[in-house]
């Protein structure tokens, strides 16, 4: 009996097989998982730049507010010229972020 243990140098092909089908039911359980994370962690960084556009152009808009109301929208070229955002990579330059119009009989007053 004592001969028989100590000679047992490798695992036997049951038990290979085991090893091999429990991994693939951790990698069948993990793989999805790990791909909804990347994709939730996408999704928050767009929303993130969002808001940070929008704060950017709010900061815009209070600093070159015109009485007569010309400016009502500001492109991602003119806020990194002007220093508002600092990379361009946010988003494509076509995107534009318009103010909110203010119409006649509301209860908001421009300032």
């Amino acid at each position: 009996m004592k001969d028989m243990l100590t000679n047992n140098k490798g695992l036997t092909l049951v038990e290979l097989l085991g090893v091999i089908v429990i991994l693939g039911i951790i990698s069948a359980i993990a793989i999805p998982s790990i791909s909804n994370i990347v994709v939730n962690t996408r999704i928050k960084s767009e929303k993130n730049n969002a808001v940070l556009l929008i704060n950017a152009a709010d900061l815009y808009f209070i600093e070159h507010f015109e009485p007569n109301g010309y400016i009502n929208s500001v492109g991602i070229p003119t806020l990194i010229k002007d220093g508002y955002l600092e990379d361009e990579s946010l988003v494509n330059d076509t995107f534009w972020i318009a103010l909110p119009q203010i119409h006649p009989g509301s209860a908001v007053k421009q300032s």
